[in-house]
C-alpha cells in the first residue's frame, strides 16, 4: 500500500542561513523537488514580519515548514519533520548530536558584524547596508498597517534593527566602532574553539568523513550549513576546496591549525548533489 506525500510547504529566502538546513535535508533524505513546495519570504523588504507570514511563525524567523496544517517555526524541528517524513531513512542521532546542533546554533551566523573599519564601510555599502535600511522601511511601514496584536513585536523589532542600522547606515562614534569589532573578533573566537573542539572531537570519533558516519545525519545538515555560511563570511566562495576555504577560516579564527578531518569533511560536502542544488552557502 503506497502512502501519500503530505503537502509540504518550506517558507525560506536564498540569504536565511537556516533554512538552508532542511532546504539540504530534503535532497539528502530522496525527496523530489515538487513533495516540498518553497516559499520565498523577502527578508529584505521584511516579508518575515508581515502577520501573513507571522500567522505561520509567530517568531518571524526562517525556516518555517508547513506539513498538512502544522506548523514547525525553526530549522531543527522543521528538519526533524523531514526526516520522519522522509523517502529515504536518516542515520539515527544521538544525545552527541543532539549537543553539536545546540553548540552549532549558540555560536550562530555573524554575517551582520564587522571586523575592522575595512570590513565596515564594505559592508555599509553593500547588502547588509541595503537589508538594514530596506528592512527599517519596511518595519515602519508595517507597524502603521499591522492589527493591534502585533504592534509590540513589530516595535521591538524595529528598535533592534534600529542599532544596525544606526552601525551601518549611519555615523556610529570610535566607541561604538570600536567594541563592534571587539565583539566579531570574539565572535570569530568562538567559531575557531567550536571548529576546533566539538566539531573535530565528533569528526574524530566516527567511521566516515561525516559526523553520522558514511552518510550524513541530522547534525550533519546543520554543521555544514553554518560551515558553508560561516565560510562566506569570510570572504571565501562556499563551493571553494578546502586548500582555499579552510585556509581563509583558520586565518579568521586566530591562525591555530585544524585537524585534517575538518577539510575532509568540507571536501566530502561540496561534491555532493544536495550541497549544489540547495545552493548552501
Amino acid at each position: 500500500m503506497t502512502v501519500s506525500m503530505p503537502h509540504i510547504k518550506l517558507y525560506e529566502h536564498w540569504e536565511s542561513t537556516w533554512a538552508n538546513v532542511p532546504k539540504l535535508a530534503q535532497f539528502e533524505l530522496g525527496y523530489k523537488k515538487e513533495n516540498v513546495e518553497w516559499i520565498s519570504i523577502e527578508l529584505l523588504k521584511g516579508g518575515n514580519f508581515d502577520p501573513k507570514f507571522l500567522k505561520v511563525n509567530p517568531n518571524g524567523t526562517l525556516p518555517a515548514l508547513q506539513v498538512d496544517g502544522r506548523n514547525f517555526v525553526d530549522s531543527i524541528t522543521s528538519t526533524r519533520e523531514l526526516i520522519r517524513l522522509a523517502p529515504l531513512p536518516c542515520p539515527a542521532s544521538g544525545t552527541f548530536d543532539v549537543g553539536l546542533i545546540e553548540k552549532v546554533h549558540e555560536v550562530g551566523n555573524i554575517q551582520g558584524l564587522s571586523i575592522d573599519e575595512a570590513e565596515h564601510k564594505e559592508k555599509s555599502s553593500g547588502l547588509l547596508g541595503d537589508f538594514f535600511a530596506e528592512r527599517q522601511v519596511a518595519l515602519e511601514n508595517l507597524i502603521q498597517m499591522a492589527p493591534t496584536e502585533y504592534q509590540e513585536f513589530l516595535t521591538q523589532k524595529r528598535a533592534e534593527n534600529q542599532q544596525m542600522f544606526d552601525f551601518y547606515c549611519g555615523s556610529p562614534d570610535s566607541t561604538t566602532r570600536e567594541a563592534h569589532y571587539n565583539q566579531c573578533r570574539s565572535a570569530w573566537n568562538a567559531v575557531g574553539a567550536l571548529i576546533r573542539g566539538p566539531i573535530t572531537d565528533a569528526l574524530k570519533n566516527t567511521k566516515g568523513p561525516f559526523a553520522a558516519g558514511e552518510h550524513p545525519g541530522e547534525a550533519d545538515f546543520h554543521v555544514v550549513t553554518w560551515l558553508a555560511r560561516t565560510i562566506s563570511n569570510a570572504g571565501v566562495s562556499p563551493n571553494s576546496p578546502s586548500s582555499v576555504a579552510i585556509l581563509k577560516l583558520k586565518d579568521r579564527t586566530g591562525g591555530d591549525s585544524y585537524d585534517p578531518v575538518i577539510a575532509k569533511y568540507w571536501d566530502a560536502w561540496i561534491v555532493r548533489p544536495s550541497f549544489k542544488e540547495s545552493n548552501v552557502d
